[in-house]
């Protein structure tokens, strides 16, 4: 962070002062003047399509302010965007600090009405606080103004809140209050309007980010953080140190080349593009005009040829088969009237079902994928479709390959996104049981566990149903086999596949995508990369087949998008992380950036525009190299980088 001449070694203030009236760290309404003055500084809970309610102004007193305007959000905003992303805001450093430093700020609470966020669903108070030594949204020291009578620091580890200093005080509304907090090792100091109020000891968080963060109406006349010599020169040794260990470890890797450039501009301003083998066993480039809509399918090489168009009205998100006994895959989705299959060779229906001659016709949610494909029959292939509802609905059943029923269920929870439902042969028989709604159904429709502690789980606030799951020997053919489940915010969980018993369960924030990957050398087996969202994003936990946390990390705020990539061809794989503007790259399990992309992500371009339309996947492309390639789109521009 940039810093300004004081007595101490290193001093950073937030330039309140400096500010111009309006909106600070929006990326809605942005203000470059502002954002300039702030660019060491990150809002983790501005969600990239809503206000940052930060408002500059001179309402407090006349002087100039921060205003927290939680209260500045109109019903129909609230219920476009989500409840959940409203009672938490706050400002931290964008880079670590000196961990030995004193943090002030000069705060005022306007109103203290608070509730619910997606990060924080289990400890709630009005209050405004310091945020010190933080490793991530859900790990750090937090000193806070606790609404209406109490000083606290608190350290925090995911769901829980330990109390390490405690002190009543009277807290009254609309009255500054001068919070200060000096850190030294282990030893904590107190201070409110220049008063030590008490002393404390903690061990576990040694260094890290700060900042402020606020849960209801609020006004920030001042925030600044110094640290002496001694505590730089400490700082400054132990990050050089962790520097030349990144280079070190990044000097291994291929450096990433652009190898070819796709001006993808007649297909829209935000298309999306699929790769598969559809024509022949090569990959082709499948494009189709948005996210949610499929209507009009494309099939390309990757040399630009047009090998087919179709038009299917009403084609929503789609998922593309495994390959057939030709290497070929064909395309399976949905329109509002029925459940398509396209021919990949040709982009014709291939077969289709009218969702009303279903046993339950399904309600699919806008913009949900179909599920997931499984050898219920014993074809030696994954050529049946089991398919959900949507949101929160119950109902799972299974299709053969020519779209006649095979069985229909009821699932122990409802159903949350397409990729909740996971399939494998886990019990040796050659066919698949399948996996969904906390319910594991064999290959002939026989439920043989449900998972009741995964539902009361759910009951939790903005929880209510599985986002995503892996079922599988991850261990290794002689361990257990497991389901690893994201469930939205009752965390990570882990359960014997074939028993249903629960044997770890992991509160990491609102969790909603998981992928799976050989990621962590020396460690048995496949890793379980989970991931966050909403108030939690690109907070990624790594962990082994039985649940034990391996890892974890959060490089952004925006990104929920963490895949493994055979970059380097080593059997250990990297991490490709994609979706921010600011920390697209491939990383190790550590969390370490050893190749930076984001100078090929669109940085200039607003947030409002970028982000939902663009894409960073890896993708195994031959011709250009014999490990993954890396895709890159902005908007309608594609790029794609092979290693040199």
């Amino acid at each position: 962070m940039s810093a300004k001449s004081k007595p101490s070694a290193w001093s950073v203030s937030l330039p309140i002062e400096q500010l111009e009236e309006g909106l600070i760290l929006c990326p809605v309404e942005p203000s470059p003047a502002n954002n300039a003055l702030c660019k060491d500084w990150e809002a983790p809970f501005t969600w990239p399509h809503i206000r940052s309610l930060m408002h500059v102004n001179h309402k407090y007193g006349g002087r100039k302010a921060v205003w927290f305007a939680l209260n500045d959000r109109p019903q129909e905003e609230v219920w476009n965007t989500g409840w959940h992303l409203w009672y938490d805001k706050a400002i931290i450093s964008r880079e670590a600090v000196p961990e030995d430093l004193t943090i002030k700020t000069t705060v005022a609470f306007e109103e203290v009405t608070t509730g619910y966020g997606s990060d924080n669903n289990v400890h709630v108070n009005p209050w405004i606080g310091i945020v010190a030594r933080m490793q991530d949204l859900r790990r750090y020291y937090f000193l806070c103004l606790e609404y209406p009578n109490a000083l606290t620091l608190y350290r925090r580890e995911d769901n829980y809140w330990l109390p390490i200093g405690r002190q009543q005080v009277a807290l009254e509304v609309w009255t500054p209050y001068d919070l200060e907090l000096r850190m030294k090792g282990s030893r904590f100091e107190a201070l409110l309007n220049g008063k030590t109020i008490f002393n404390a000891n903690d061990y576990a968080y040694t260094s890290g980010k700060a900042g402020l963060r606020v849960n209801c109406t609020s006004i920030l006349l001042d925030f600044e953080m110094h640290a002496d010599e001694s505590a730089v020169n400490s700082f400054n040794i132990g990050m050089n140190r962790k520097e030349t260990e990144r280079m070190e470890a990044a000097a291994t890797l291929p450096k990433p080349a652009v190898v070819q450039e796709i001006d993808l501009s007649e297909y829209g301003d935000k298309p999306v593009v699929r790769f598969g083998s559809f024509v022949s066993p090569e990959r082709q480039m499948l494009i189709t005009p948005s996210r949610k809509d499929a209507s009009t399918l494309t099939l390309r090489s990757l040399e630009g040829e047009i090998l087919w168009k179709s038009d299917v009205p009403g084609f929503g998100r789609f998922e593309i088969t495994g390959q057939r006994a030709d290497g070929c895959c064909d395309i399976y989705g949905y329109t509002k009237e029925a459940f398509v299959v396209l021919d990949g060779k040709t982009g014709k229906v291939k077969k289709q079902r009218m969702l009303a001659d279903f046993p339950h016709p399904p309600r699919k949610a806008p913009g949900f994928t179909p599920d997931v494909m499984a050898d219920l029959r014993g074809t030696g292939g994954k050529n049946d479709f089991v398919l959900t509802e949507g949101t929160d609905l119950r109902h799972l059943w299974a299709l053969t390959e020519d779209l006649d029923d095979i069985w229909d269920v009821e699932m122990a929870s409802g159903g949350g996104h397409g990729s909740q439902v996971c399939a494998c042969d886990i019990n040796g028989d050659g066919l698949d049981e399948v996996c969904g709604g906390a319910t594991l159904v064999s290959a002939q429709g026989e439920i043989l566990w449900k998972q009741q502690e995964v539902v009361e789980r759910l009951r939790c606030p903005n929880g209510g149903h599985v986002d995503s799951a892996q079922m599988g020997f991850f261990m290794g053919p002689d361990e257990i086999p497991t389901v690893h489940m994201q469930s939205s915010s009752a965390g990570s969980l882990v359960v014997n596949a074939l028993t249903g018993e629960m044997i770890a369960a992991h509160p990491q924030g609102h969790v909603q995508g998981g992928s799976v990957g050989k990621v962590v050398p020396g460690v048995p087996g496949m890793q379980i990369m989970a991931c966050c969202r909403w108030g939690n994003y690109g907070l990624t936990a790594i962990y082994d087949g039985l649940g034990r946390l391996l890892s974890r990390f959060q490089p952004d705020y925006a990104s929920d998008n963490v895949r493994a990539i055979n970059w380097s061809g080593d059997e250990v794989r990297h991490i490709l992380i994609g979706g921010s503007s600011y920390r697209t790259g491939i990383y190790d399990w550590q969390g370490r950036c050893l190749i930076d992309l984001s100078q090929y992500t669109g940085k200039e371009i607003p947030h409002t525009l970028r982000n939902g339309h663009a894409q960073c996947i890896a993708v195994p492309l031959a011709q250009y190299s014999p490990n993954d390639s890396i895709v890159i789109r902005v908007l309608s521009k594609m790029l794609i980088l092979a290693g040199e």
